[in-house]
């Protein structure tokens, strides 16, 4: 499981992001990780730590592409997210 705030910053303001994980996912790989579990990174308004989701079809302040979902691909592991509901 990755909690991207706290994983990798990629924008030295001292919150993880997306563009972090993908930054280090062939380490990831190196470890032997198959999956990777990416707790919330939706829009939020950051009451309970990115779970209580404001929009769902939103990425929050921890903002990419879908890149990070293309370099999980080719390293053949898989991703997977969860939504709180």
């Amino acid at each position: 499981q990755i909690y991207p705030r706290s994983f990798m910053d990629s924008r030295s303001d001292g919150i993880g992001d997306l563009k972090g994980i993908t930054m280090k996912l062939e380490y990831v790989a190196s470890l032997g990780v198959d999956a990777i579990w990416l707790s919330p990174f939706f829009t939020s308004p950051m009451d309970d730590f990115g779970y209580d989701v404001s929009d769902y079809r939103d990425v929050g302040n921890s903002s990419s592409s879908n890149k990070s979902e293309t370099s999980n691909a080719k390293l053949g592991s898989k991703l997977a997210t969860k939504a709180s509901i």
